[in-house]
């Protein structure tokens, strides 16, 4: 499987993740449900296939959310995005997420959660092999399609983070 494959099995993880409905999981797979807009095959029609909750989650809001109704979910998110988090953290700024997250929380995260810088130039590597791969996923047309609500929330949360760091750390 290629990175651009996995991108586009997986889609907007993160948006599903917030608007998680532990109902949709409960329920027995209904394929025909599942699968009434006719937009294409899915592993619902192979039998007594077990499905994990997530992959539920994605295909009932492939198949049944309109594109119309997501981006109105997505505006839901995005406007309340900061009432359910009292710090938002970004892994490209840890450190600072930590300092954050102690501050709000009397907790000692940066004395805890501290990682070891071992071999930087292996995290160096790393990080250009990272950077090359999401220019390859980002000129996919079709990668691009299926992250943008978590693009979308990643941008939104950038903002935040920075409003909070100004409170924060002043």
């Amino acid at each position: 499987m290629t990175i651009e494959t996995f991108a586009i099995y997986t889609g907007s993880h993160l948006f599903r993740q917030l608007l998680y409905n532990v109902e949709i999981c409960r329920r027995p797979i209904d394929s025909e449900e599942m699968l009434m807009s006719g937009k294409r095959e899915s592993i619902f029609t192979l039998p007594n296939y077990s499905m994990p909750c997530w992959y539920r989650q994605k295909a009932y809001l492939d198949n049944l959310v309109s594109f119309k109704q997501k981006q109105k979910l997505l505006s839901y998110i995005i406007n309340h995005l900061e009432d359910w988090f009292s710090v938002v953290g970004l892994t490209e700024e840890y450190d600072m997420s930590l300092e954050m997250l102690q501050r709000a929380y009397g907790v000692p995260f940066n004395e805890q959660c501290q990682y070891d810088e071992v071999n930087v130039n292996l995290q160096k590597a790393n990080d250009t092999v990272r950077e090359s791969m999401r220019q390859q996923l980002y000129r996919d047309e079709r990668v691009r399609q299926a992250l943008n609500y978590d693009v979308t929330i990643y941008k939104e949360a950038v903002k935040i983070f920075n409003k909070q760091k100004q409170v924060f750390l002043g």
